[in-house]
């Protein structure tokens, strides 16, 4: 078994900060791809890690940028008097690219 996936929808409570939405969402991507990290609880700060790597602070000023694939970003959120939102996992592999057919123009192939 290489992994498992769960499916659920996220809790939502007045008392923890609503969960990290990601743009693009999991799926392919290319390499360069800004990610824009967003959470419905006013004032929460969000925290991300790429591959494992320690949590950051998002900046949207600066955000983050995929550079290699496949990819893993961890996110959560927190604010103060809250408990922090579930840890949302979004993952990207490199988008694939059609074949291309080359044909030559007007002369020989050697």
């Amino acid at each position: 078994m290489d992994s498992v996936v769960l499916t659920g929808s996220p809790i939502i409570s007045d008392g923890i900060c609503s969960y990290v939405k990601a743009e693009p969402v999991s799926g392919e991507a290319s390499i360069g791809t800004e990610l824009t990290l967003s959470c419905d609880t006013e004032g929460a700060v969000i925290y991300y890690s790429i591959d494992g790597g320690e949590y950051q602070v998002y900046d949207a000023a600066a955000k983050p940028v995929l550079n290699q694939m496949p990819a893993n970003i961890r996110t959560y959120a927190s604010k103060d008097g809250l408990a922090d939102s579930i840890k949302v996992i979004y993952s990207y592999t490199l988008g694939k690219v059609k074949n291309v057919k080359a044909s030559p123009n007007g002369g020989a192939v050697l």
